[in-house]
């Protein structure tokens, strides 16, 4: 993934390598006879001394996940760019012209957003605490950690592989929440803020999840007690955790896509239309209130246990079969406890808990009787709908393993299915959930409902006035296209 640099191995014909074969991040693995498969070695090009491929006569199967696990040369220095971005930041807010700064008196507050990878990079830069430059200044007075649920990443790891982009294998490493917590399995207690809690010098900090990365069984993590299966305290003067309820891992496209351009895979239904952008742009403009002028953005709005909202995800999955053309997962993702050996600090060897394939609990918000998410932040896509979202989406079979999740390498997806247009529609494809023609008199109806749920969520401060004639405008380019009858009924 993004010029990955492969560690080669110490010896291509090394009988103790081991490849093994899952097709489901939760399932046991079977290893590969070592007969069956061999690094590669091109005798007329560089891979001669650094080979870094793999080959298997048979082939590899699409949508399994396969682990290799070796013994290589050396480790990388993997780490650097934590501190370079702090530094760079510092220097363009502090640094004078004498010293070459462009921006010298320019710049008084710098804001991070990072999305996926580079948002789970940022939440390991806050673990760290590495926002204070060597003077002790605070770099960046804002972060926006968006879609990077609760993990973390191999950005300042031995043997780490920043470029890794693959759910489950990127390490959901603890701790997860603002305030100190136990994890009941390890023992191990910590906060994520509790290095920059220990320099007194705490940004403003927004992290956004979609429903997919509540799915992938590791967003809830951030916001709950694992001691008590509560709902966790948070820092209401320095966080604020939004999930954007029924969308997925990246803004959806409208009309809904059947192949995704990115890489050409293709779910068991359509995918997830809901473009969330709105969203985001009202967090971006909170969070410069929020440090320049110190006004308050909304509070945080999520799935909880202590409403119930929030609930564990495999309980929901009976009432989503119910829904036409839906197959539901055999079983539900978790994220992992994972085991990173021992770590020497300051000369001490620190024993790490051997927990491997420990499951975190994996909580979602609960859904509606169309099969919609109650919890979140809920766009007028999701409170005057015309179609069930979710924020996950199965495999086709055209494309290998039918029953993961679009998205374990990435790029989580969701799918939509629009209600049935008219009664005779939702008898005919014995469907469960109301007609658009039940629900709405007219086309008129329809859109003043989408504007009085818009004006809503303005007066609370979740969108902008900018966004309300695009999301008006959206709506009814659904509603034109959901709201025709099926021709073959």
């Amino acid at each position: 993934h993004r010029g990955h640099l492969p560690y080669p191995p110490s010896d291509i014909n090394d009988p103790s390598a081991t490849l093994a074969v899952r097709n489901h991040p939760n399932s046991a693995a079977t290893t590969i006879p070592r007969t069956h498969w061999s690094f590669v070695r091109d005798e007329d090009s560089a891979e001669q001394y650094n080979p870094s491929h793999v080959y298997m006569p048979t082939g590899f199967k699409p949508g399994n996940i396969y682990e290799l696990v070796y013994q290589t040369r050396f480790s990388r220095l993997v780490g650097l760019g934590l501190a370079a971005v702090r530094d760079i930041v510092s220097y363009l807010k502090y640094s004078s012209v004498e010293m070459g700064n462009p921006c010298s008196e320019n710049i008084k507050y710098a804001y991070a957003f990072g999305s996926s990878q580079s948002g789970r990079f940022l939440r390991q830069l806050i673990h760290l605490g590495l926002n204070n430059d060597e003077q002790g200044r605070m770099a960046l007075d804002g972060i926006i950690a968006h879609v990077a649920g609760a993990m973390r990443g191999e950005f300042n790891q031995r043997y780490g592989q920043p470029s890794k982009d693959i759910c489950f294998i990127i390490p959901e490493l603890f701790p997860f929440t603002d305030f100190d917590q136990t994890d009941p399995v390890t023992g191990e207690t910590g906060s994520l803020l509790q290095n920059m809690r220990l320099k007194q010098q705490l940004p403003k900090l927004i992290f956004t999840n979609t429903s997919a990365e509540y799915w992938r069984g590791d967003a809830a993590l951030i916001h709950t007690d694992l001691v008590t299966m509560s709902d966790a305290p948070e820092d209401t003067d320095s966080v604020r955790k939004y999930h954007f309820s029924g969308t997925q891992h990246g803004i959806g496209d409208f009309p809904p896509l059947i192949i995704r351009p990115m890489d050409n895979l293709k779910g068991q239904l359509p995918f997830n239309s809901i473009d969330y952008t709105p969203l985001l742009r009202a967090v971006l403009s909170n969070l410069d209130k929020w440090v320049s002028l110190g006004e308050a953005p909304p509070p945080s709005r999520h799935p909880k246990l202590s409403n119930s909202s929030g609930i564990e995800s495999h309980k929901i999955l009976s009432k989503l079969s119910e829904l036409p053309g839906v197959k539901i997962p055999k079983q539900t993702t978790r994220a992992l406890r994972l085991d990173y050996g021992n770590e020497t600090h300051k000369g001490r060897t620190i024993q790490l808990p051997a927990i491997q394939g420990e499951q975190y609990p994996a909580i979602v918000s609960a859904i509606d009787d169309d099969g919609n998410e109650i919890a979140g932040i809920r766009l007028p896509d999701i409170q005057i709908p015309l179609a069930t979202y979710t924020g996950w989406n199965l495999r086709h079979p055209d494309i290998g393993n039918a029953d993961l999740y679009i998205g374990i390498s990435g790029g989580l997806a969701g799918w939509t299915l629009p209600f049935p247009a008219t009664d005779t529609d939702r008898v005919n494809k014995n469907d469960p959930r109301r007609s658009i023609k039940e629900r709405y008199h007219t086309k008129t109806d329809y859109l003043d409902q989408i504007t009085n749920a818009s004006r809503s969520l303005l007066n609370q401060g979740y969108i902008l006035e900018e966004d309300l004639s695009f999301i008006l405008e959206l709506a009814e380019r659904k509603y034109d296209l959901f709201s025709i009858p099926d021709p073959s009924l």
